[in-house]
């Protein structure tokens, strides 16, 4: 995925890990059928699938307003 001020990562169907991240406790992580990974400042990240998987991942650059509240 490319680096993005706010990204924001969605598993719609089946299971990916994701590495690249800055945190050593969440570099790796596995990501399942409806979890969500939200990013803030990070470089390139790699999203390997484990199996047939679908997911969406947004690209901002502001934050959302409700992240503020």
């Amino acid at each position: 995925m490319p680096a993005a001020p706010y990204g924001h990562l969605y598993v719609i169907d089946g299971a990916v890990s994701v590495s690249g991240l800055r945190s050593t406790e969440l570099d790796g992580a596995r990501l399942a059928e409806g979890d969500a990974l939200r990013t803030v400042g990070e470089g390139e990240l790699t999203v390997t699938a484990d199996g047939p998987a679908e997911i969406v991942f947004w690209e901002m650059h502001a934050q959302a307003v409700s992240a503020l509240r």
